[in-house]
């Protein structure tokens, strides 16, 4: 990037920029007779100097009188007029063009620069920050480049020109006029310095302002939590005051400036007025002459001030460019050439070692999170890294190029990974972490997502538009290739088309545990017919069966109230009832009904609509019986109530205009909102009475009215329930039933949808189901679903790409203990060539892998190839050297305190005594308050409940185990005896610096609430099984 912004200017607009000078140089002889042909009008038309000559006169072969002279050269003013007007209207729309693609070109440039972001660099920058400057920060510049070089050519020209044409009229008042500017060249620009280091210090500040309302959304949940809306609105007040003085300095030292400018600029008409007249008095100058000079005055001061405010514009730029390019050049960038140029024609293989010989990471300040990390890893293995803290993360970011190790290399065979392209790591390595993130779009598009990288082929369609939008990409410096192109690349994925990467993708989906979830999501979908007409036709063909079942078995024929012309049903609101179909125009919805012309038409035709009007006045006093005072974010406002707070409102002052002064008062537009009101009415559940039997039938009458009377230009506006076809404004549940589930029968809703899988399993419809689901917006970042499914997705896309190298970095940490087992399990036998290592905080089981290394205070303390070399954790820290570390060893193994780091750890041993028991000895007994936890470094202890003769040992726990941990977390009783089984020694950890540690460090605190609920789920499963 241009360090510069003349340089950034030049380089990248020279061409247009002196298209735009040969054209504003062009336009100067033009100005100058502009400025003459006034003084010819007076002088010479009007005859007003002595001793013109007289009319008529010959010009050019033609006769002209004074009459016609004058209006000969008024003409010629006009076309001149017209010229320059034109001249300026072209100038201007081609600046404009200039200047927003060289605005586009530096965000784009800003954008890319962010894929060489270090990782790091992003743990300092705030998203605001980033999103700020390359969004608002920027903006400005798309004035200053359209003006950057043309301007002071044109103005400065223009100056010139008037300044020439005022000293050939007369010297003296050539120099009257450019009096005052050598003394405003010489204040302005000391007064706009000082202007501009405050804009500096406020585009500081606001970005600040960027960053703490980034903070603030990312972390509003903390901020409800802890109940500190009220310091988050000060903070934000402060940093407000702080802009808001900087700003007050720079309207005040604005307002000087401008006060200084104007004054120097009224100077000169006076002297003008004093000197020309005192020349035209003394006879050494006409008034045609003065006219002009006055006339030429007015056009040189507006040159003047834009040039002043040019000169300002220049420095306020220059300045938000530097600072803009400093931020986006951070040390450490990844080179351009490894990410966005230099890709290599063949992506070679990485199904070969992996091999990490001494690798280091450090931060700033020397510490280091890995301390020389060697190990090898065969094509095809299987390895697990046991490690905590944030030395986790680096291990799974070293092995994906995220980060350069600070020392040592890592290799793939030949390949030295750090100074790999891009384009071979995305294809060939995979990653899934608890950094994944889900971006804005569809499940499938995340899915999809790692299959993107270079558009495979073009679109089809020939669009103008379309090459129009690729030519300006290109004259902007973007990319050149088009969104719309198809971008899955199916060859990385191992397969040849979508089908059979639809297959794949649905066996990965099982592997993952993802199918129920995608099921329930697809039911609840409403789906476009033209983009899937198979599914479409399976949906109808599916609701054939499954109403043959239902009318097979008796037991199960009031389940469903099915979609019939000519009955009411109660499970479907009175709109529904009423056009007997889903809106596709919004004039059809149900809440806007009420408004409907045609709709109010048939009401009145079938006298409802006095009706509805009283019934939606009774159904609005009963809303604000239960809900009037209660906040829009209760859940059983959410869950009961059917409109909305301000619409609640708006009830509210209809009801009491009515009990005040009569309902015959109401505006139209009020009883138009009591009918909408009416028809949001479900009479199954909102049982209030008003849509009874006799209602009901006049309701269908009102149907059939509707149907027979509808204008075929609002045909479409109305998608019918059909029981021969596919309904595209109802979920894919409803269409397979054509109803609605009769909430009346009790476990209805879990009956019918067996009903449906059974029926779709039989006819092996439940894939495509599955798989429509790929449509299903999950919001940005992910947020309408689930963190489990989340999770799911972002080990989906990498698994979906086949990696030769799979990094999976606890990224199922919102998984039960079982469900990660078995995911595990089933990605292996998936991937069955595929080297993966799972990275963890727990020991996972020795057989399923060739190796697992235990990384512990950055350095692997531990190697375990088979489930025989399983060393005695004993002998392994006497080795260490002292009882400290032995003790610190120990705490690390038992997993509630896995994820602390080892300054946590070396603290928690050193304030916690070592105690010793003799067999039979009590640790604790079962009623007693807790205050302290033990770890078993030696022996074993008896869990014991009950007492004399109804005293049972349930359970036995060995050495590295943690006992009475409970008390650890909670004020109640202790819930079983501890007797030692035989001599022990432990370490008794006290309750008041354990929850000190946890306030410190919320990241532990959340691993330890996830191990706690494994272990309360684990014993729920064995008092199931022993029962």
């Amino acid at each position: 990037m241009e360090k510069g912004l003349y340089g950034f200017i030049w380089r990248f607009s020279k061409g247009y920029q002196l298209i735009i000078l040969c054209v504003t140089i062009a336009s100067f002889p033009l100005l100058y007779y502009a400025l003459e042909l006034p003084k010819i009008i007076v002088n010479d038309a009007l005859g007003s100097k002595p001793g013109s000559t007289p009319f008529p006169r010959n010009y050019l072969g033609f006769e002209f009188d004074q009459q016609e002279y004058l209006l000969a050269l008024c003409a010629l003013f006009l076309m001149l007029l017209l010229v320059n007007g034109a001249i300026t209207m072209s100038l201007f729309i081609f600046k404009g063009i200039t200047s927003e693609r060289l605005l586009r070109r530096l965000r784009f440039l800003l954008f890319e620069r962010i894929h060489l972001f270090p990782l790091t660099h992003f743990q300092k920058t705030s998203q605001g920050e980033v999103t700020s400057m390359i969004t608002a920060e920027v903006e400005p510049f798309s004035q200053f480049f359209a003006d950057a070089i043309e301007l002071p050519l044109f103005q400065g020209g223009t100056m010139l020109t008037v300044l020439f044409f005022v000293f050939v009229q007369d010297p003296i008042m050539g120099l009257a006029s450019i009096a005052v500017i050598p003394l405003q060249a010489f204040i302005i620009p000391k007064l706009q310095k000082k202007i501009n280091l405050l804009a500096k210090e406020r585009v500081v500040r606001i970005r600040g302002v960027a960053g703490r309302i980034s903070e603030a959304v990312s972390g509003i949940n903390d901020i409800h939590t802890h109940d500190t809306s009220a310091f988050s609105l000060a903070d934000f007040t402060h940093h407000l005051s702080g802009i808001f003085k900087v700003r007050l300095r720079i309207y005040q030292n604005k307002a000087f400036l401008k006060f200084i400018n104007n004054f120097l600029l009224k100077l000169t008409p006076l002297l003008f007025y004093s000197v020309g007249g005192i020349l035209i008095l003394e006879g050494n100058l006409d008034l045609g002459q003065l006219v002009a000079v006055l006339g030429a005055y007015s056009q040189l001061m507006n040159p003047w001030k834009e040039l002043l405010r040019y000169y300002q514009r220049m420095m306020d730029a220059k300045i938000k460019y530097q600072q803009v390019t400093e931020q986006f050049d951070p040390a450490d960038m990844i080179p351009g050439k490894l990410l966005l140029t230099d890709h290599p024609e063949i992506i070679p293989t990485l199904a070969e070692e992996v091999s990490l010989r001494n690798v280091s990471i450090a931060d700033e300040d020397g510490v280091k999170s890995l301390d020389s990390i060697t190990f090898d890893a065969a094509p095809g293995s299987r390895i697990a890294l046991v490690a905590g803290g944030s030395g986790r993360d680096s291990l799974g970011h070293l092995l994906t190029r995220l980060i350069k190790p600070t020392q040592g290399r890592i290799s793939v065979g030949s390949h030295d990974l750090t100074n790999m392209h891009e384009s071979v790591i995305g294809r060939r390595v995979g990653y899934a972490g608890p950094d994944s993130y889900i971006f804005d779009g569809t499940i499938g598009y995340n899915v999809f997502y790692g299959l993107k990288h270079q558009p495979v082929t073009p679109p089809k369609d020939n669009d103008p538009q379309r090459i129009k939008d690729r030519k300006d990409a290109i004259a902007a410096g973007n990319s050149s290739h088009d969104i719309d192109a198809d971008w899955v690349n199916y060859a990385d994925a191992g397969v040849s088309d979508r089908d059979e990467l639809f297959a794949w993708w649905h066996r990965a989906l099982v592997a993952v545990e993802m199918e129920d979830f995608m099921y329930g999501r697809a039911m609840n979908m409403i789906i476009d017919p033209d983009r899937k007409p198979m599914l479409a036709d399976n949906v109808v063909r599916a609701r054939r069966r499954v109403q043959e079942r239902i009318q097979l078995d008796t037991t199960l024929s009031d389940l469903i109230h099915p979609f019939d012309f000519e009955k009411y049903n109660v499970s479907a609101t009175v709109g529904a009832n009423l056009i007997f179909g889903e809106a596709v125009d919004e004039k059809f919805s149900i809440n806007k009904l009420g408004n409907n012309e045609f709709v109010r038409d048939v009401l009145d035709d079938c006298e409802l609509t006095d009706r509805f009007e009283e019934i939606g006045l009774q159904v609005a006093a009963t809303l604000l019986d239960m809900f009037d005072g209660m906040s829009s974010d209760d859940p059983i406002f959410e869950q009961y109530s059917f409109v909305d707070d301000d619409s609640l409102q708006e009830l509210k002052r209809i009801v009491a205009l009515a009990k005040r002064e009569g309902s015959a008062t109401l505006m139209d537009d009020d009883r138009s909102q009591l009918i909408s009101l009416t028809f949001q009415l479900v009479v199954e559940r909102h049982r209030l009475g008003h849509i009874d039997d006799e209602m009901q039938l006049r309701i269908l009458e009102a149907r059939r009215k509707f149907r027979e009377r509808l204008p075929e230009e609002y045909q479409k506006g109305v998608s019918y329930f059909d029981p021969e076809q596919f309904n595209a404004r109802l979920p894919l549940r409803s269409n397979l039933i054509m109803g609605r589930v009769n909430a009346g029968r009790p476990q209805a809703e879990e009956k019918v949808d067996q009903i449906l899988f059974d029926v779709l399993n039989e006819l092996e419809l439940t894939t495509e189901f599955i798989l429509a689901a790929a449509d299903f917006d999950v919001g940005i970042g992910g947020r309408r679903v689930p963190l489990v499914a989340r999770q799911s997705i972002a080990l989906l896309r990498s698994i979906v790409k086949r990696p030769e190298i799979m990094v999976i970095n606890e990224a199922l940490n919102a998984h039960d203990r079982a469900t990660r087992n078995r995911i595990r399990g089933r990605i292996f036998e998936l991937l069955p060539d595929t080297t993966i290592v799972w990275i963890d905080s727990e020991m996972p089981e020795a057989n399923e892998f060739d190796q697992i290394l235990v990384v512990r205070n950055g350095r692997i303390e531990e190697r375990i190839s088979d489930e025989a070399a399983i060393a005695d954790e004993e002998q392994i820290v006497a080795d260490s050297g002292t009882i400290l570390n032995a003790e610190i060893s120990a705490l690390s193994q038992v997993p509630i305190f896995s994820e602390m780091d080892a300054s946590q750890l070396k603290l928690l041993a050193f304030t916690s005594e070592r105690l010793t028991y003799d067999q039979g000895q009590v640790l604790f007994v079962q009623g007693d308050i807790g205050d302290a936890a033990y770890v078993i470094l030696d022996g074993s202890v008896d869990i014991i409940i009950g007492e004399g003769e109804e005293e049972r040992v349930v359970n036995r726990l060995e050495e590295n185990e943690l006992v009475g941990d409970m008390a650890l977390l909670s004020t109640k009783p202790r819930s079983a005896t501890v007797r030692a089984a035989t001599g022990i020694t432990v370490l008794e950890l006290k309750k008041e610096l354990f929850l000190e540690l946890l306030e410190g460090s919320p990241h532990v605190a959340a691993h330890i609430a996830r191990v706690m609920s494994d272990r309360l789920y684990n014993m729920t499963e064995q008092f199931q099984v022993a029962a």
